[in-house]
Formats: C-alpha cells, sequence, structure tokens
C-alpha cells in the first residue's frame, strides 16, 4: 500500500502550512515579491489577535485562563500584573493560604480607598480589598498584614504571535536532573535567550514560559537554574522564542477562520474586490460553524455558589458552601 502524503508537516497545521493554504487560497503566484511569507504571517498574526482572539474569548473565556500567583511580603503593598495578561484584563483574582485553600477578596474603586467620617467609623479591615492601577494590584489598607496569603490572579495568557517552524524546533528528549533540552540537531538558538515551550496536544498551551538558556552545545540546552525543566515538557512539543509559536494557540477549528481572515488582509491590500467578497463569505461561515463547535464547551452549566466568606469573615477561611 502506498504511502500517503499530507499536504500539512504534522498532523496539526503549522503556521507555515496554514501560509502555503493562504497562498494558494488567494491564487497569487508562487514568484510574486508583493507578499513574502513574513508578511502574511504579520497578517495573520494582527488577526488572531484582534478578530479570532476576540470571537472565542466572547464565548469561552477558560481556554486562555491561567493563573499567576505571588506571595505576599510584609510591608510590600503593590504587585505586578502576569506579563502576558490580554488586554491587561483580569478574570478573577483572590487570596491563597497556605494549604491553597482560594479565598475571596473585595475589588475596589479609587473612591473607596478612604476611611468613613468620624461618626460612622468601622475598622479598616471590614473594607480590606484589592485596586488596580496601572499594570499592578494593590492591598488597601496599608494597615493590614496579609503574608501568610499569596495574591492568585487568574487572567487570560496572550496568545504568542506567529512564526515560522524555521525559527523553532522540536524536542526530542529533557532531562530533569540536568536540566537539559534536547533537540534533533543543532537549534536556533543562543546563550541567555529565552523560549517558550508549546505543546503539540490539547489547545497548544505552553508548557513553560521565557526558559532562560544557559548554554547551547550541539543539540543539548542546559536551561538556567531559574526556570528549571518539568516533568511537565513532553516530547514533540515546540521549543520557540520567546512570546512567538510555530503552532496557533487556538483550537484548531478555529485555523479555517484564521486562514479566511489572512484572505481577506491580502485581498484588502491588492484592492481585489472579488476576492474580497469570496473570503467575507468565508470568514462568515467559518466564524459561525467555530461558535457551534464551541459553545457551549461543556453541555452542563457550571454550578454556582453564592455563600463565599472572605476575608474577616464569618468562618475566616475558603469558600464556605
Amino acid at each position: 500500500m502506498p504511502a500517503q502524503t499530507y499536504l500539512v508537516n504534522s498532523p496539526v497545521q503549522l503556521v507555515d502550512d496554514i501560509v502555503t493554504n493562504l497562498i494558494a487560497s488567494t491564487r497569487l503566484p508562487i514568484s510574486q515579491v508583493t507578499f513574502s511569507p513574513a508578511n502574511l504571517i504579520a497578517m495573520m498574526q494582527d488577526e488572531q489577535q484582534t478578530t479570532v482572539t476576540d470571537l472565542i474569548k466572547k464565548v469561552r473565556e477558560d481556554y486562555w485562563l491561567t493563573n499567576f500567583d505571588t506571595q505576599i511580603v510584609t510591608g510590600v503593598y503593590s504587585y505586578p500584573m502576569p506579563p502576558r495578561c490580554a488586554a491587561g484584563a483580569l478574570r478573577d483574582f483572590v487570596f491563597v493560604d497556605a494549604s491553597g485553600n482560594e479565598i475571596q477578596v473585595a475589588h475596589l474603586s479609587p473612591d473607596q480607598l478612604k476611611n468613613p467620617n468620624y461618626f460612622a467609623y468601622r475598622p479598616a479591615w471590614q473594607g480590606q480589598g484589592i485596586f488596580l492601577q496601572n499594570d499592578t494590584l494593590n492591598l488597601w489598607p496599608t494597615t493590614f498584614n496579609n503574608s501568610s496569603y499569596k495574591i492568585r490572579q487568574k487572567y487570560d495568557r496572550r496568545p504568542n504571535a506567529l512564526t515560522s517552524y524555521g525559527n523553532c524546533m522540536q524536542l526530542t528528549n529533557r532531562s530533569v536532573a540536568g536540566n537539559t533540552l534536547t533537540f534533533a540537531g543543532s537549534p536556533p538558538f543562543v546563550n541567555g535567550q529565552k523560549i517558550d515551550l508549546i505543546s503539540i496536544t490539547g489547545q497548544f498551551t505552553s508548557q513553560g514560559d521565557d526558559l532562560l538558556i544557559s548554554t547551547v552545545v550541539g543539540a543539548v540546552v542546559t536551561l538556567d537554574a531559574s526556570t528549571p525543566v518539568t516533568a511537565s515538557m513532553t516530547i514533540g512539543s515546540w521549543a520557540c522564542p520567546a512570546g512567538l509559536t510555530c503552532v496557533p494557540q487556538m483550537p484548531a477549528e478555529a485555523y479555517p477562520l484564521l486562514l479566511a481572515r489572512g484572505m481577506l488582509r491580502v485581498a484588502a491590500a491588492l484592492q481585489n474586490s472579488n476576492l474580497f467578497s469570496v473570503a467575507s463569505k468565508m470568514a462568515e461561515d467559518t466564524a459561525a460553524k467555530l461558535l457551534s463547535m464551541i459553545t457551549p464547551r461543556v453541555e452542563s452549566s457550571p454550578q454556582k455558589f453564592v455563600n463565599k466568606n472572605n476575608i474577616g469573615g464569618p468562618y475566616l477561611g475558603a469558600y464556605y458552601r
């Protein structure tokens, strides 16, 4: 039986495969110099960052949901937001105690950052909470000590920007004890560079962000002790420059929409009204089909808990349900 031939480089399309499909779908000649593959990737990245990501986030915020934990330090009342927080927005923040229990904390507005007048005085701890200012979370009041807790910020991690797989390489082995990553050949990385490790399964999430390379010797990369190799890093994952990925970090069913939106960008740049009309219909159709597939993600509805305690509440512990 003859070997089967696939039009993609892996079971899941890589960025370069979508570019090839984009060139074929828009009938751009292979010899054309108007759009380089880098130009087409940049166009698709714009569409991923706006239209596609926004569409998915509107109906299924949990695709990129990530926790960012920071230990509270005595006397420190301002803490940074996650560095890859999409649109600088958070889904929620809570305190986490030593046992890992999440404890509700109030989200305050700047108008609440004051004590009531003398005749309506209440202890400041009863108004304890967190307010946002620029890219920081700030504890209030500053007289309260929360050093036994962590702040957990729940946020949508921004999908990595698209890049060619020529800038990345697949993992063939890894050693937790040796803190090393091994590839099939010499990887396109240098000492002191940071990389991300992107899974090839599920929703192509990151298995490690900003991994700092200590040394590169042949096909072996040794990471700095500050960013250790973990058991969750799987063989076959793609190592890419930090913030980049050759596998779009979205459901694979969204790839046709990314293609259609790329076709729209090409048609607009070429001022080709016929191509723009066809691409518009494709984008509308693929968007509708994608929404029907991801809504709902789970058939049953999540259970709602309404009796939740917070810091200073009657039980001084985790959610009481």
